[in-house]
């Protein structure tokens, strides 16, 4: 998935010489990671305008400005609100009326998701009730729209703005991802959900740039897989992640009825939307370590192995926990990652989940959800032990100001802190959108003057366009080493095994700010570079 930068390089150019001092083990780093930042909003948390009319918050994203766009229902469920706001918390006049648009179709919609591309338009998907609404069978369908910056229907992409799909079944829910080519991706599933059983499948579609279904992809752009043998099963694809070879790996469901008894499921696809045959069972991993598996955000490691946060529960003996997989590239889990690969919490009968989850150039994994009624913020050691060194213990529950917090996105910015968006319920039928900030500390970034006399990294130009060169001496060994350059969200966009020496980069990324490290066996060095 593309990922946003997030400073303007007109705005903030940052050199080595400056990143050589700022990253020494100063003062810069005497606030305990996990403790909030006061020097952002009001303690460290700031609200964001509330707009009339809004009934349920589906979802919250941050975009390259900073600006946080929230997208909810409308109080009778006909139309999508959308609203902006600056990272201050107050409306963005610049888009819609005052900071809010309205979305309709004049039908019913379901629950959906968010998206902004690179260039600033606004991609949405979700359930919409099908038209004429007289089968049973069929009456729920997929809808995709996009909208430019400032909230207008964007009339480039499919019919004027907007695509409904319908496979003459239902369509469920749906999540969104896009391609770096600019093709979007869209999981869902098709079928019949009824209490206590019914039958679907998962759906995994791509689409052209300008909304037109890609005929490259499984049969005219849709992939539809079914996982279990059984007559009566519910299929439902979950959030998903590409990897660089362009495959495409997605968490789902398998069970008996939605949300309810079943099993944790993984997929890989083929860039084609072919089922990769090499990855677990042809394709498919089953797993049956929860009752209520929940799958909310997946997650690459530096060596491809597979993240996945979420929830899992029991029925009828009571009690939810939080889970974080781990699953090898060849779809195992991964023995070396908590027990067996899943760390899960002490079961308790209130709601708790992992809704997000973000690597550091450190390969520690920091996650955000909710448990009870409190925000939750943990940080993992890559083998998914909570990290000791962050807050207490690696956890960290938050409330302020409100009867319910809950954290939904995160972000690894600015620099060494976390940036979390969230929804706090003040009243039953009234709920804000939160920006907290945190403090964090990404080891890699603090090294100590006797190793980087060893490692000697050097990046020039800085800033560049994206082809630089770099020298680095690892120690003596003469063994290779590792670079990785991380987006400010923390997330993984390139990486290459070097030797020690001299050598030219080229690197096809957005303009913005990355975190380039050089790991070897004598430690890491990590030093900014800007993309022109």
């Amino acid at each position: 998935m593309k990922s946003p930068h997030f400073l303007n390089n007109t705005v903030l150019l940052i050199t080595t010489s400056f990143l050589t001092l700022f990253f020494q083990p100063t003062g810069l780093f005497s606030q305990q990671a996990g403790t909030r930042d006061v020097s952002f909003g009001d303690n460290g948390v700031v609200y964001c305008t509330p707009d009339y009319g809004l009934s349920e918050i589906i979802s919250s994203v941050m975009d390259d400005q900073q600006r946080i766009l929230t997208i909810s229902h409308a109080g009778n469920d006909s139309a999508l609100v959308l609203v902006r706001n600056l990272i201050d918390g107050s409306l963005d006049p610049t888009f819609g009326n005052n900071g809010k648009t309205i979305f309709a179709m004049d039908r019913g919609f379901g629950t959906g998701d968010l998206l902004i591309q690179e260039d600033g338009k606004i991609l949405l998907t979700g359930e919409l009730q099908h038209l004429p609404d007289t089968s049973w069978t069929n009456s729920s369908d997929l809808f995709v729209a996009r909208l430019l910056q400032d909230g207008s229907p964007d009339t480039t992409f499919a019919d004027q703005g907007r695509l409904i799909i319908d496979l003459g079944q239902d369509e469920y829910g749906s999540r969104l991802i896009l391609q770096e080519d600019d093709k979007i991706l869209i999981s869902s599933s098709s079928g019949k959900i009824l209490l206590g059983g019914g039958n679907t499948d998962v759906l995994l579609i791509r689409l052209l740039p300008d909304g037109t279904p890609d005929n490259s992809f499984g049969v005219a752009g849709i992939a539809v897989n079914d996982l279990s043998l059984s007559e009566f099963d519910i299929d439902f694809g979950g959030p998903m992640v590409i990897q660089p070879d362009g495959k495409i790996v997605m968490a789902a469901i398998n069970g008996t009825w939605y949300n309810g008894i079943g099993n944790f499921a993984l997929m890989r696809y083929e860039a084609n939307g072919v089922l990769d045959t090499s990855f677990g069972d042809n394709g498919i991993v089953i797993d049956e370590w929860s009752d209520t598996p929940v799958s909310t955000d997946i997650a690459l490691t530096d060596d491809l192995s597979i993240i996945i946060s979420g929830k899992g529960g029991q029925v009828f003996t009571g009690g939810n926990y939080l889970t974080l997989r781990q699953y090898t590239p060849e779809g195992l889990p991964d023995s070396t990652f908590a027990e067996n690969g899943l760390y899960s919490s002490v079961p308790y009968d209130n709601y708790r989940c992992i809704n997000s989850i973000a690597v550091q150039s450190d390969d520690k994994i920091v996650a955000a959800g909710v448990m009870d009624d409190k925000l939750l913020l943990m940080r993992f050691t890559p083998q998914g032990q909570p990290d000791s060194t962050f807050a207490s213990q690696g956890i960290v529950l938050d409330q302020f100001n409100s009867l319910y917090c809950g954290a939904s996105k995160i972000y690894l910015y600015p620099e060494d802190r976390i940036t979390l968006l969230g929804i706090a319920s003040h009243l039953i039928d009234t709920s804000n959108v939160f920006i907290a900030r945190y403090h964090n500390s990404i080891g890699t970034a603090v090294v100590s003057e006797p190793l980087r006399d060893q490692l000697s990294l050097k990046i020039y130009p800085n800033p560049s366009s994206g082809n630089f060169r770099i020298e680095h001496l690892a120690g003596n060994s003469g063994k290779p080493t590792l670079l990785k350059m991380m987006n400010l969200q923390g997330q993984l966009v390139f990486t290459r095994s070097l030797l020690p020496g001299d050598h030219e980069l080229n690197v096809q990324l957005p303009p913005g700010v990355y975190l380039l490290s050089v790991a070897s066996e004598n430690g890491t060095q990590t030093e900014l570079i800007t993309i022109q």
